[in-house]
C-alpha cells in the first residue's frame, strides 16, 4: 500500500513467443504471454520517465518447403488501480500475431491477442505526456508462388476508463488498432479484422489531443486522406510560424 515504482529513462516489457524455423516441416507455433503493468494499490504509483513499451507478441517459425508456423499473440493490460500511473513519452501496448513465412510452401496463419490500456477505479490516474497505441494486429506469413498465403484474425485492441481518468497529452496521433493483413503468395491469404473500442463511463474521463500534418504534398487526395487520418490540421509547406502556432492551439483545444 503505497509503494512505488520510478523508472528514469524507456521501459521495456515483453513476453514474445517465438516459433522455430524448419527447412522440410512445419515452422514452430509462437505464443505470446502475458503482461499486466498497474499500479496494485492504493496510493501506489508507477512513474516511467521515457518510452514505456509492453508487447507479448507471438511469432510463427519460418519455414523452407513446409508451412511457415502459427502466430498468436498474447494478451497486454496496462491500467491504474486507485493510485497514479504516469509516463512521460509514449505508452505502446502491444499483443499482435505473426505468421511465418515460407519459402516455396503455405505462409503462417496469425491470431491477433488482447492488448489494453483501462482504469477501472475511482481516483485511479493514467497520463501520458506523449501518445498511445494499442494494437492487436495479425500478419498472416508470406507463401511460395504456388503457395498460399497466411491467413489473419485481428485481436481485441482497447482503451477503457471507467469510473478513473486517462489523459495523453502529445500531439503526434493516437492509435487503437486490430486490424488483420493475410499474407502476400501466389494466392493471398484471407483476413478479418478484429475488435477496437475506446470507451468512458461512469464517472471516468477520457482526453487526448490529436496531431497535425506537415507535408510538402498539397494535392487535394492528400488533404483528404489526411483529414480522414483523423489529424486536427493538414499544413503544406512552406509553413509560417503563425500558421502553425495557430494549428497547435487548435489541436490542444485551444482555439485558433
Amino acid at each position: 500500500n503505497g509503494g512505488s515504482v520510478v523508472s528514469i529513462g524507456p521501459a521495456l516489457v515483453t513476453a514474445y513467443g517465438t516459433g522455430g524455423d524448419s527447412t522440410n516441416g512445419t515452422g514452430g507455433i509462437g505464443t505470446g504471454g502475458t503482461i499486466d503493468i498497474n499500479n496494485g494499490s492504493d496510493n501506489g504509483s508507477l512513474n516511467f520517465g521515457g518510452l514505456l513499451t509492453a508487447e507479448a507478441s507471438g511469432l510463427g517459425g519460418s519455414s523452407t518447403t513446409g508451412t511457415g508456423g502459427h502466430g498468436v499473440g498474447g494478451t497486454t493490460s496496462v491500467g491504474a488501480a486507485s493510485g497514479t500511473l504516469l509516463a512521460a513519452s509514449d505508452v505502446l501496448v502491444f499483443a499482435f500475431g505473426r505468421g511465418g513465412d515460407s519459402t516455396n510452401g503455405n505462409g503462417g496463419s496469425a491470431q491477433g491477442g488482447t492488448a489494453r490500456i483501462t482504469n477501472f477505479s475511482t481516483g485511479g490516474v493514467l497520463t501520458s505526456d506523449g501518445r498511445f497505441s494499442v494494437g492487436a494486429q495479425a500478419f498472416g506469413g508470406a507463401g511460395g508462388a504456388a503457395g498460399i498465403g497466411g491467413s489473419a484474425t485481428g485481436g481485441n485492441a482497447s482503451v477503457f476508463a471507467i469510473n478513473g481518468s486517462i489523459a495523453f497529452r502529445g500531439i503526434q496521433t493516437s492509435a487503437i488498432t486490430a486490424e488483420a493483413e493475410g499474407g502476400f503468395a501466389g494466392t493471398g491469404g484471407a483476413a478479418t479484422g478484429g475488435d477496437a473500442f475506446l470507451s468512458s463511463g461512469q464517472g471516468g474521463s477520457f482526453s487526448s489531443s490529436t496531431g497535425i500534418a506537415i507535408s510538402a504534398d498539397a494535392l487535394p487526395e492528400s488533404v483528404e486522406r489526411g483529414w480522414q487520418a483523423g489529424f486536427a490540421d493538414y499544413l503544406t509547406k512552406p509553413v509560417e510560424m503563425g500558421t502553425l502556432q495557430a494549428a497547435i492551439r487548435k489541436a490542444l483545444g485551444l482555439g485558433g
